[in-house]
């Protein structure tokens, strides 16, 4: 049930908080609380949140076009 609320709340999240914060933080917030929500340890659940915040921005911002937000991080878009 933690499980299925938390992947509700996730996109909830998402939806209220990437204009402000950026894709890149709060898909990082949110990989990372979902990895925990799943049971794997945190230093592991940040690194693999990290890898696939990345990899999820490269496929959709470079390969698909789709625009993502940048929120905090405009002042570093590269």
């Amino acid at each position: 049930v933690a499980g299925v609320v938390g992947v509700i709340g996730s996109v909830v999240f998402y939806i209220v908080a990437a204009d402000r914060l950026g894709f890149y933080l709060t898909a990082l917030l949110i990989l990372t609380i979902c990895l925990r929500l799943f049971g794997v340890r945190l230093g592991r659940s940040i690194v693999i949140a990290a890898i696939a915040t990345f990899v999820i921005h490269f496929a959709f911002y470079k390969l698909l076009r789709v625009p993502l937000p940048w929120g905090e991080l405009t002042n570093y878009v590269w």
